[in-house]
């Protein structure tokens, strides 16, 4: 429930989602808006909507053995913003490629893979060009630090 109030308020003052790393402190500033105003539903887990949802996810809850590594959370994907698939209409279903062979690093700021130059020049227009640099700036800086502490 809070996160559709939230998406709600933000999509009434016309703050777009669809722009990564733009819009922070407006949604920052819904957040704080509305957090007290939302909390109705917060104490249910994700997918509860009433006290009978909860009591059939305690029953069918079981726990899993799997950490980081079998969740896929130590694999290194592509950054591109996916492909369509037969269960998108055309749409990227996922926020990311999730390909995970040949993947080769941007040629600037070697911080982000793509598996090709297709997931590559999407995520230059989806935003990547706005932080590159930055990285790019920010990896020379850690390599001289490095090196420095090397030569003492």
């Amino acid at each position: 429930k809070w996160i559709v109030g939230f998406h709600e308020v933000c999509v009434a003052r016309g703050i777009n989602f669809q722009e990564p790393g733009k819009n922070y402190q407006a949604r920052l500033d819904v957040f704080r808006d509305t957090k007290d105003d939302l909390i109705d539903g917060c104490e249910y887990p994700f997918g509860c909507y009433k006290d009978e949802d909860i009591e059939r996810v305690h029953r069918s809850w079981t726990p899993m053995e799997e950490g980081p590594k079998e969740l896929g959370f130590e694999q290194r994907t592509c950054s591109g913003p996916g492909k369509p698939d037969r269960f998108s209409n055309g749409v990227p279903s996922f926020r990311f490629c999730w390909e995970t062979e040949n993947l080769q690093s941007c040629s600037r700021c070697k911080a982000v893979l793509y598996c090709g130059r297709e997931c590559q020049v999407a995520d230059w227009k989806r935003g990547h060009k706005n932080v590159c640099a930055r990285l790019a700036k920010e990896r020379k800086d850690k390599e001289k630090i490095s090196q420095m502490a090397k030569e003492e």
